[in-house]
């Protein structure tokens, strides 16, 4: 009986555990939105602020493709790459620490803050206005900017 009890705890514990994982869910092709004025600089900038805000790193790896990371708690990391062009956007997965990855599904929390990114990315587009200076753009290029802890 203890054996039993034993057993069904453990069975409890691991249906418990796999609740906390779901199916990795890339961001592909969404559209963007961004004004027609928007220039693929704007647009760059527009993902950075929508980055930052989030509290993701953020790094240049060439025109329309970034690598962002995210640190929450200093024990769990997320990194994405973010392709975009004038009008779509995509976030894909590219590498975790402590996310329970493997090779299929994460922690649900990872998707949480991509659709939180991709939200903010919307938004930022709304935001653009023509004329609007670029706040950000001469700390962009090539080197990694500095995020803020995750709200």
């Amino acid at each position: 009986m203890t054996r039993l009890m034993g057993l069904a705890a453990l069975l409890a514990l691991l249906a418990l555990g796999a609740c906390r994982v779901a199916p990795v869910q890339n961001i592909e092709s969404a559209p963007l939105a961004a004004p027609e004025f928007a220039s693929l600089e704007d647009i760059a900038d527009a993902i950075v602020r929508a980055g930052l805000t989030r509290g993701w790193e953020m790094r240049e790896i060439r025109p329309g493709l970034f690598e962002a990371k995210l640190l929450v708690d200093g024990r769990y990391e997320a990194r994405v790459d973010i392709f975009f062009d004038t009008r779509t956007f995509s976030v894909v997965y590219k590498d975790s620490v402590n996310l329970r990855y493997n090779g299929r599904t994460i922690h649900k929390r990872y998707n949480q803050w991509v659709s939180f990114l991709k939200a903010e990315i919307q938004k930022q587009m709304r935001a653009l206005k023509p004329g609007q200076p670029p706040a950000l753009r001469t700390r962009v290029p090539r080197g990694l900017v500095p995020a803020r802890r995750p709200a």
